[in-house]
């Protein structure tokens, strides 16, 4: 089995208006189709220190069972397909800095200046 839990994705929400208990459970997730092209700077805790410049396709397809068993294909848009994306790729062994274009060293505070 493969499985990502995504959680508080939306970046146009204030972190203190979120729903922490929001969340989505993708089992066996396959993408049906990638398309358009976002560049986020991306950090993960399997990384420490290390962010990436990162590109990734700005909307995608994804066909999944969710914890229910039932099938699901929902569509990703914006950052909530780059943070799918970016989980997708841990599950084939992919970290971001592996194909950022371009990788930084900084700590989490400094991250969140620039």
């Amino acid at each position: 089995k493969r499985m990502i839990y995504l959680k508080n994705t939306t970046l146009d929400v204030p972190l203190e208006e979120m729903n922490h208990n929001e969340s989505k459970v993708l089992i066996n997730p396959v993408v049906v189709s990638r398309n358009g092209h976002a560049r986020y700077w991306e950090a993960c805790l399997s990384c420490l220190d290390n962010m990436g410049l990162v590109s990734r396709p700005y909307e995608m397809i994804v066909r999944y069972f969710d914890k229910a068993g039932f099938e699901h294909e929902d569509k990703f848009e914006g950052f909530e397909a780059t943070v799918l994306s970016h989980e997708l790729d841990h599950l084939d062994g992919i970290l971001h800095i592996d194909i950022a274009e371009q990788v930084l060293n900084m700590p989490k505070e400094k991250r969140k200046e620039y």
